[in-house]
């Protein structure tokens, strides 16, 4: 009571734009129809499957680096998810979080002098963490019709206007709305970035429990890439990930980062502290993923339940609004 505020410390406007912006607000302008939702994890049951691997890491001893080693699990989980290929020449990190290792890279862009380009409707904690920076940043316009994907002709415009871009796609599933992008959108994305030199930078976190993928081109990335010409060294292709959602561990996070630039790796691993899974929970991981990669048909159905489950929870939701709000436009990715 005693201290003088003029004497007080306050807080920088970049962390006061990221304060503001909590998981779930109503923004002051009352021209805005949109309430922000930006819960980026599944509060389903964890399958008993899950538990299992789980108890068996935490009682086993003395566990060896192989049985830890899940760089060849990712490797082929990435090339039957997205046909991305990961060689020997890729780099692959872990994070405890894929947030902390998205955090990174807003450091890498702004060692570069770049411009981070968001798409509207973007998940509030990516953008709230290259503003707590000061990263500069721009937001590429979308549309809710067309659930926030990123048309090639606006993307086109937004580069044209800034230089060292970087251009964020959350992709397959979109966030915020769970629309998909096919092959074919993320090929004509990925050209129009070639053409400018962007480095892009593919989240895949929301990915793996798609309950409405009919119709939808799975995605096969190593040839949308050897299609792509680019005079630019600057284009390149980052893959971000997380293994809770495809593998339905609930509270536990895994993230992680595929990068093929040399020179980008160097500048990653220049800045320090990055929070790292412990060997646990990469046991838990590397066998989870192993029932996955090898198609158990246990495992299969459970992830199965689990669409279904949020499939219904979406169409009860989608009822409930519309009954109470007749004129209620929903946009929300279910998880």
């Amino acid at each position: 009571a005693e201290v003088i505020s003029k004497e007080m410390i306050g807080f920088s406007n970049s962390a006061m734009s990221t304060l503001e912006g909590a998981e779930f607000f109503v923004p002051g302008s009352k021209e805005s129809g949109v309430i922000h939702m930006d819960l980026d994890r599944s509060f389903l049951p964890v399958p008993s499957a899950v538990n299992a691997s789980i108890f068996e890491s935490f009682v086993r001893q003395n566990i060896t680096d192989s049985e830890t080693d899940v760089r060849s699990s990712i490797q082929q989980l990435v090339k039957d998810s997205y046909g991305f290929s990961a060689d020997s020449c890729s780099e692959i990190i872990y994070g405890n979080t894929c947030l902390a290792l998205f955090n990174k890279l807003v450091l890498c862009c702004m060692q570069e002098q770049g411009t981070l380009l968001f798409p509207l409707g973007t998940n509030g904690h990516y953008v709230n963490a290259a503003k707590f920076v000061n990263a500069t940043t721009l937001t590429i316009p979308t549309k809710a019709d067309s659930g926030f994907k990123i048309e090639p002709s606006v993307l086109a415009d937004a580069l044209e206007k800034v230089s060292q871009p970087w251009v964020y796609i959350s992709g397959p599933t979109i966030n915020p709305t769970g629309f998909l992008y096919s092959d074919d959108d993320i090929a004509e994305l990925l050209s129009v970035c070639a053409k400018y030199g962007a480095r892009v930078v593919i989240d895949t976190s929301s990915s793996g429990l798609e309950f409405q993928a009919a119709g939808c081109s799975q995605w096969n990335l190593e040839k949308c890439l050897s299609n792509v010409k680019s005079s630019k060294p600057s284009f390149s292709v980052v893959l971000l990930g997380e293994l809770s959602f495809e593998l339905t561990t609930a509270g536990l996070d895994f993230g992680f980062l595929i990068m093929s630039d040399s020179s980008l790796v160097d500048t990653f691993y220049s800045f320090p502290s990055l929070s790292r899974p412990h060997s646990t929970l990469k046991y838990t991981f590397r066998k989870l993923l192993g029932l996955k990669n090898q198609k158990d048909q246990h495992f299969s159905d459970l992830i199965v339940e689990q669409k279904e489950t949020l499939k219904n929870r979406a169409n009860q939701l989608i009822k409930v609004c519309l009954l109470r709000y007749p004129g209620f436009r929903l946009s929300v990715f279910f998880h």
